[in-house]
């Protein structure tokens, strides 16, 4: 396959240069489009009125100074060496769970490559990554084998850190609660937080917890026609 890398830690994170040799030893054709600086917590936010700019960093890596969704509406309407099969949003550094995937860049980079058509999956880990060469191997085999890979959702895939990888489970978003407050060091404020999940044996959150790599399938359509129906018929 001719797969596109992006991310929303940089072209030179761990994450995605890992993601990048397991695929190439696979047989894969790979590029790496990605931000120029971490873009963590962006969302699908783009670049409106500021200029792009494109560095090559070499041969199939190329870094863009914006936002991860503007990385991808780049590579995919304006790199036409390549009809691509596939995007990989990933390996971020850091779990994208529960209603945290809101925010993600790297969710909003794979929200970006399903607007453009495309199959999408969007993998994260704990920042050691820890597992993370072996839970590869096991993702890459159950996706091909379940053939669950799509363009008409995401498949949000996060890869504990345990001892051991138990297996795989397909699961719900966590309900959370948070409690978000602001620490000040030397007069500038720094975002922090409490949180905790309801218990939920079908979470993304608890799958993590009992040692299972999470898929959580995902639409970037918020529109909710059960409610639209239900409103609808209040104001008739």
């Amino acid at each position: 396959m001719n797969i596109l890398l992006v991310n929303d830690d940089g072209y030179n994170a761990e994450g995605i240069l890992k993601l990048r040799d397991f695929l190439v030893k696979k047989g894969h054709e790979v590029i790496i489009f990605a931000p120029l600086f971490h873009q963590s917590g962006t969302s699908t936010s783009l670049t409106l009125s500021n200029p792009l700019t494109l560095k090559r960093i070499e041969d199939k890596v190329y870094a863009i100074d914006g936002r991860p969704s503007d990385v991808v509406a780049f590579a995919l309407s304006s790199y036409k060496q390549y009809q691509f099969d596939l995007v990989i949003s990933g390996i971020n550094l850091g779990y994208n769970i529960s209603f945290d995937t809101m925010y993600s860049g790297t969710l909003g980079a794979a929200n970006e490559a399903l607007n453009f058509g495309y199959k999408i999956i969007a993998i994260s880990a704990d920042t050691s990554l820890k597992n993370v060469d072996e839970a590869l191997e096991r993702i890459w085999n159950y996706l091909i084998e379940k053939e669950i890979i799509s363009n008409k959702y995401i498949l949000n895939i996060n890869i504990p850190h345990s001892e051991e990888i138990k297996g795989i489970k397909i699961t719900k978003l966590a309900k959370p609660i948070e409690k978000p407050f602001y620490e000040e060091i030397n007069q500038k404020f720094y975002r922090s937080r409490e949180i905790t999940y309801i218990f939920d044996p079908n979470s993304d959150y608890q799958a993590l917890k009992d040692g299972f790599i999470s898929i959580t399938p995902l639409k970037n359509n918020t529109f909710s026609q059960n409610l639209y129906q239900r409103i609808k018929k209040i104001n008739v």
